[in-house]
């Protein structure tokens, strides 16, 4: 579905990946996030409700990112290692 949608729209769409760590374990969580974060897929969003995790994970796969933490009233914090 993913490669039909980017090509009828000529882009690729966002990929939401929701609570990823319920369903696999770490090693496949990262390698999950090196191949979303290949550069075929847009925008990537995850969310986890633990930010440690997440943090750790994502600096060990080599993938830029933006982290946000998510509060009552928004954003409350935004960690960044992109290199663009």
């Amino acid at each position: 579905k993913f490669s039909l949608i980017s090509r009828m729209n000529g882009f690729a769409p966002a990929l939401l990946l929701d609570d990823i760590f319920d369903k696999f374990d770490q090693t496949r969580v990262q390698e999950i996030i090196r191949l979303a974060g290949s550069g075929e897929f847009g925008q990537v969003f995850i969310t986890d409700t633990q930010q440690d995790r997440i943090h750790r994970i994502l600096d060990s796969t080599g993938v830029d990112f933006r982290l946000y933490r998510i509060g009552n009233h928004g954003i409350e914090e935004e960690i960044s290692n992109c290199s663009k």
